[in-house]
């Protein structure tokens, strides 16, 4: 792992947007363009990261959470994409141990045919071996396969009628947002990239033989509408399904044909569904699969894969995706899991590359897709958030490439920021626990719930946050049913990068995709540390509720 995780800076680098040229502006804040930040800022270019939300405000929030090569993309022969996303997924978890932690997932196999179901186990096996083959053997695990029981012990709702057995193999987690957060502030913290949250690219223009200037909007979220130029020597438009948007406000047209495809998940307590692994399910209706993860004190399921045509800022969860999940997981169950059992979900808008508008969004490839606009403007899109570290790699080759530098890529060996082996973790722990201990009067069983806490959210930051709650109002919880203390805002804000409700209760804590009803408890607290801590307007925050309340929506059932 690289050397940089013992050093510290205290405060973000702060763009220099106005005298400032840097070599390469990346539009678009997701896991692609944090890792174009990294990787550029890596090889020694000055890079600023430019995004008209959020740190992964878009899809890169609103994916599965998994690190996996893609079983069905291996059914259908696309064995290079699998093989890459296999190999991105063991360089992460050993540059990102802690963020991205070994998930195994349990396939059920039902028929009403005891031949029949013997045969599909011997399928999946055999699948499962291409898998393995192609890459999996990298984790140290090949898959195996079950009896009935073993399935029914780790999905104990799972309707065993007709359960055959089962398959377990190796894939990966992570918090997708907190993922392109430790891009982003390795990139900042180690090599000095800039980031620039909550300005939207309103204008791009050519600089005479110098580059771009880029004119930027600030968000209402947090002002009046200000203006300010950003100038680069190239820029990569790294903005999911509005790629093409962005290439168009320099006058050029990119002929990258992106189709989103919309995909959604839902969330219910896992005291309702009480998985003890993640599953893969297979769907009767439409021969897909959808996925079943624990993920602390909830399970989500998902996800849907249909065409999008409407507002690309703003898809929702709508009656008929409820439906299908619904009908999905409870085909399966032996229970009933209601549209009132949903306590929350997400959904994302994946930026497919095809050249049939028609085509199923099931069939099109995952494969990226790198168009040179023009000189020293490169678009970059398609993939999926396994791969994106190649896809930056190639974003940041042909930027060299037009800026005359010759320089590789070394984000393969970089750690990222806050990565934690369980060793590592261990050992830290007691160090939290002594610092709570000897600030609160906390039971045994609150203070350990409270440091794991804190070490899946920061992981190596745990300490740092600890320190930061400093006295028994910072150590309070926002409200009732909220795992988030008062304290932790302060280094959400100070060196998070988050400026607004969403930035905090929607991608920096995940409260908000979890669980609606307790996230509307806690909006009116983090408004007030806001406002009081950081200035926030009356108006700003008027702004803020309303588009953090447009999220919290389940479509009647």
């Amino acid at each position: 792992m690289s050397q940089h995780q013992s050093q510290t800076r205290t405060t973000p680098v702060t763009p220099q947007t106005e005298s400032t040229i840097y070599d390469v502006a990346i539009i678009g804040g997701g896991a692609t363009g944090a890792g174009c930040l990294l990787d550029a800022a890596s090889r020694g270019l000055s890079a600023v990261l430019i995004e008209a939300d959020d740190l992964a405000a878009g899809t890169s929030s609103a994916s599965s959470k998994l690190i996996h090569g893609g079983l069905r993309y291996l059914e259908s022969y696309e064995f290079t994409l699998v093989a890459e996303a296999l190999a991105e997924r063991a360089r992460l978890m050993h540059n990102a141990p802690g963020l991205v932690r070994p998930l195994e997932f349990a396939i059920p196999v039902f028929s009403s045919s005891k031949l029949y179901g013997t045969s599909k186990l011997l399928g999946y096996s055999a699948t499962l071996w291409g898998y393995d083959l192609v890459g999996s053997v990298r984790s140290a695990k090949v898959h195996q396969r079950v009896p009935a029981q073993a399935i029914i012990d780790r999905i104990p709702d799972i309707d065993s009628t007709q359960l055959r057995g089962g398959l377990i193999y190796p894939d990966a987690f992570t918090d997708d947002a907190r993922l392109v957060l430790a891009l982003a502030l390795t990139a900042e913290r180690f090599y000095n990239a800039s980031i620039l949250t909550h300005h939207h690219a309103i204008g791009i223009q050519r600089m005479g033989t110098l580059g771009w200037e880029i004119t930027l909007r600030a968000s209402e979220e947090l002002t009046s509408s200000s203006t300010s130029l950003v100038r680069a020597r190239s820029i990569v438009a790294s903005a999911g399904v509005a790629s093409n948007l962005v290439a168009s406000l320099s006058g050029t047209r990119a002929h990258t044909n992106i189709s989103p495809a919309k995909g959604v998940h839902l969330v219910v307590e896992r005291s309702k569904l009480p998985i003890h692994q993640a599953a893969a399910i297979d769907v009767a209706l439409d021969k897909r699969r959808i996925f079943v993860v624990p993920w602390g004190r909830y399970t989500y399921f998902g996800t849907t894969d249909t065409p999008y045509y409407g507002d690309l800022d703003r898809p929702t969860i709508e009656t008929e995706d409820v439906t299908y999940l619904l009908d999905a997981l409870n085909s399966a169950l032996s229970k009933e899991i209601t549209p009132q059992d949903i306590t929350g979900g997400w959904v994302g808008l994946r930026p497919l590359i095809t050249q049939a508008q028609d085509a199923p969004t099931t069939k099109i490839s995952r494969k990226h897709h790198l168009e040179r606009v023009a000189p020293g403007l490169v678009l970059i899109s398609g993939g999926k958030l396994t791969t994106y570290r190649h896809m930056a790699e190639d974003a940041i080759d042909t930027i060299c490439s037009d800026l005359g530098t010759a320089t590789k890529s070394k984000t393969k060996r970089i750690a990222l920021w806050g990565s934690i082996t369980q060793q590592q973790r261990e050992k830290l722990t007691s160090i939290v626990e002594r610092i709570l201990d000897s600030q609160y009067s906390a039971d045994d069983e609150q203070r350990h719930h409270v440091v794991d806490s804190l070490f899946d959210r920061y992981g190596a930051q745990a300490i740092t946050v600890a320190k930061s709650l400093s006295d028994p109002q910072a150590y309070e919880e926002l409200s009732p049913g909220v795992d988030i203390r008062r304290g932790e805002l302060e280094y959400m804000c100070n060196v998070e990068h988050a400026a607004t409700i969403s930035d905090i209760l929607l991608r920096r804590s995940r409260i908000g995709i979890l669980d609606f009803k307790a996230t509307a408890g806690a909006i009116d607290a983090v408004a007030e540390v806001l406002k009081e801590n950081h200035g926030a307007s009356d108006a700003a925050l008027t702004y803020q509720k309303n588009a953090i309340a447009r999220h919290l929506r389940l479509p009647e059932q």
